[in-house]
């Protein structure tokens, strides 16, 4: 069996009807840019005031970009009350200018809020250009600079780390070939040729930190269809596979592929990683400020006077940078030259010292 922490319903023994065109198209879509991220109460709520506030500093001046904060609804599946919109920070976050959407998690919940994703999109206006972002995202220029091509989606290349080889017999080519003919996804084009034919950087794998399309409808009903069939009835290839904590990263890779999105590749970043800075954790703001600027926009954000009191709240930016926490861990980055290839050590420091927010 496929090792699994979830289980739901019954199998599917088919690949469902999308309804979807996967052609390529070109057409005039409506112009705005609707960027989307999830909120919930908790560390995202606060994460999401800083991507709000830093969005409004630098595309504040630029009608065609609207922000959608997207937040769970409460259901049998939460354990505690997701929903933000009745909290101080969804209050500040529309006089931000961001509109706070609740969308429904039917089917993972707690259990994966990774899925969380998934559901969002079907928050947002259909037939319009959109943009999902983690909410661990550090705006930091101006979005409408990029040049997207909405009608092809794609998103940030992130080194695959599914599957996990040492729990399967089959090999790389063979777990993917059963994800891709489960689909209908053609591989000519899409695989990379590579020298050795089971390597990493054949597959197309992305960040879930950063994608784009023109419909979100369109996109969200091939994502969420994908990571149903995938969970309910998964290919026998994938014997031994874990799907947690994985299974929007796989369903994602599919679903720009069946939409006949742009593979991208290793040498490739993000198409929006100049002007939006994807930081996972607090302490990684702090790495390299001189060069990024990160930090000093970060703690203008978290120590401006109309946000501190609610930045406060919350653990992680009281402490790095509300309180001593800040001369801490800049002075640990300049002792120990820290960078963002070794800063798991940072981060093992921290822990140790009983001083890590994430």
């Amino acid at each position: 069996m496929v090792a699994k922490s979830i289980q739901l319903g019954s199998r599917w023994t088919s690949p469902p009807d999308f309804g979807i065109e996967r052609s390529r198209s070109h057409e005039s879509t409506v112009m705005p840019m609707n960027i989307a991220i999830i909120a919930q109460n908790g560390r995202l709520g606060y994460e999401a005031l800083l991507f709000a506030a830093s969005l409004q500093k630098f595309n504040g001046h630029n009608d065609d970009i609207k922000l959608y904060v997207c937040t769970p609804i409460h259901n049998q599946l939460w354990h505690e009350d997701p929903d933000i919109r009745e909290t101080d920070i969804a209050g500040r976050l529309e006089a931000l200018s961001a509109e706070v959407v609740p969308f429904e998690n039917a089917t993972f919940g707690a259990e994966y809020p990774h899925s969380n994703k998934i559901y969002a999109l079907e928050a947002l206006p259909p037939k319009e250009n959109f943009v999902f972002f983690d909410t661990d995202v550090l705006i930091k220029g101006d979005l409408g600079s990029v040049d997207a091509d909405f009608a092809v989606p794609t998103g940030g290349y992130e080194v695959p780390v599914w599957p996990i080889m040492s729990k399967s017999s089959n090999t790389r080519s063979e777990i993917w070939g059963a994800l891709y003919d489960r689909f209908d996804i053609p591989t000519k084009g899409w695989w990379r040729d590579t020298e050795d034919p089971d390597s990493t950087d054949r597959f197309p794998y992305f960040n879930g930190g950063c994608f784009y399309y023109r419909c979100p409808t369109v996109f969200a009903n091939a994502f969420r269809h994908i990571a149903h069939s995938i969970e309910r009835d998964p290919p026998a290839a994938l014997e031994g596979q874990r799907l947690f904590p994985f299974l929007d990263q796989i369903a994602l890779a599919l679903t720009i592929g069946f939409l006949n999105g742009d593979a991208r590749g290793p040498k490739d970043i993000g198409l929006f990683a100049p002007v939006a800075f994807h930081y996972f954790s607090k302490p990684r703001l702090f790495i390299k400020p001189q060069d990024t600027g990160h930090l000093n926009l970060a703690r203008q954000i978290v120590r401006s006077e109309e946000l501190s009191d609610l930045f406060a709240q919350d653990p992680g930016f009281n402490y790095y940078f509300l309180e001593e926490g800040y001369d801490l861990v800049t002075g640990m980055v300049e002792e120990h030259n820290y960078n963002f290839m070794n800063f798991r050590l940072m981060r093992s420091a921290l822990r140790k010292s009983g001083k890590w927010y994430k």
